[in-house]
C-alpha cells in the first residue's frame, strides 16, 4: 500500500476474462489481512482505551486476550471490540486494492485515488470504532461523543495515514542519498515501516486528550495534561505496536496474497483454455 510503488508487473489486470474476478481478489485478500492483523490491533486498542479510563491496566489485558485468542480463537472472535477493528481493515485494503484495480484497468495512476479513498474509509471506520470503544470501556455512562473528540480521532488518524502514504516518497530519497546511500528498495521499505511507527509518539497525546474528554470533561487543561503524562508511554509505545501489523506486515501481506490470488486464478483459466483447445 505504499504510494510510492508504481502498479506491480504481477498484477495484471488483462489476465482476467473480466475486471470482476480482479475485484473479487481485491475483496477476499482485503477480508484475509484483517483476519491475520485485527485481532493483535484490536488486543492493543482495547487495553489501551481501557488503561487510560482506569478499568484495566494494559499489561493485565494484554496478558488476558492474548491468552484468549491462543487457547480459543472462536471466543476471541465474539468479542465486541474486535469487529469494529476488523472492519477498518478489511474495508481500507479492499477499497485500496480495488481503487487502484480500477485504475490499473483504465491507464490511470492510482497512488493519489488510492490514498484519497483508503484515507476516508480508514478514518471513518476509525472514528466509528472509537466512538464504541469510547462508550463501552469509558468510565462514565454512555453519552455522545463531543465534536472535539471526532476531530481529535481524525486528526490521529490523518497523521497515520499521511505518513504512510504521502511521507514515505518524500523521505525515501533523502535516505538513498549521501551519507547512508541506501537502496531504493531498502529505504523505500524501511520508510513504510518506520515512519507511521514514529509518528504515534506524536499523535498518542492527541488519542489520550480525545479519550479524556469523554471521560472527564469538566477536567482543566492541566488536568487532561497529567493524564496524558501518566498514561503517554505505555500507550505510545502500545500504538506503535499495533502500527507494525496494520501498516507493516498487513501491507506486504495483503500484496502477497493479492499476488498469489492472481497466480491461482491465471493459472485455472489458463488451464481451462488448454482443455478446451484439446
Amino acid at each position: 500500500m505504499t504510494i510510492f510503488s508504481p502498479p506491480p508487473k504481477e498484477l495484471r489486470i488483462e489476465r482476467f476474462e473480466s475486471v470482476s474476478k480482479a475485484l473479487t481478489i481485491d475483496l477476499v485478500s482485503g477480508f484475509i489481512t484483517s483476519a491475520l492483523v485485527a485481532p493483535i490491533v484490536a488486543t492493543i486498542d482495547k487495553c489501551i482505551i481501557a488503561n487510560a479510563s482506569g478499568r484495566e491496566p494494559i499489561e493485565q489485558g494484554l496478558k488476558r486476550f492474548g491468552h484468549m485468542f491462543l487457547t480459543n480463537p472462536m471466543q476471541f472472535a465474539r468479542q465486541k471490540f474486535f469487529f469494529p477493528v476488523f472492519c477498518i481493515f478489511a474495508g481500507t485494503y479492499s477499497v485500496a486494492n480495488m481503487v487502484e484495480t480500477l485504475c490499473i484497468v483504465n491507464g490511470n495512476p492510482p497512488a493519489l485515488p488510492k490514498f484519497l479513498t483508503s484515507s476516508a474509509i480508514n478514518i471513518t471506520l476509525c472514528a466509528w470504532k472509537d466512538s464504541l470503544f469510547t462508550q463501552w470501556y469509558g468510565v462514565v455512562k454512555p453519552k455522545p461523543i463531543p465534536n472535539l473528540s471526532y476531530a481529535l480521532f481524525g486528526l490521529r488518524d490523518s497523521m497515520t495515514v499521511g505518513t504512510s502514504f504521502i511521507a514515505p516518497p518524500l523521505v525515501s530519497p533523502f535516505l538513498q542519498s549521501e551519507p547512508l546511500n541506501l537502496s531504493k528498495k531498502t529505504a523505500d521499505l524501511s520508510c513504510q515501516i518506520v515512519l507511521p511507527c514514529l509518528v504515534q509518539f506524536v499523535s498518542t497525546p492527541v488519542h489520550l486528550i480525545s479519550l479524556d474528554l469523554y471521560n472527564h470533561p469538566g477536567s482543566s487543561i492541566k488536568e487532561h495534561w497529567g493524564m496524558v503524562k501518566k498514561n503517554y508511554w505505555k500507550s505510545a509505545v502500545g500504538r506503535v505496536v499495533r502500527t507494525l501489523p496494520g501498516f507493516g506486515f498487513g501491507g506486504i501481506a495483503n500484496r502477497h496474497i493479492r499476488v498469489e490470488m492472481n497466480h491461482a486464478v491465471h493459472n485455472c483459466v489458463c488451464a481451462k483454455k488448454c482443455d478446451h483447445v484439446h
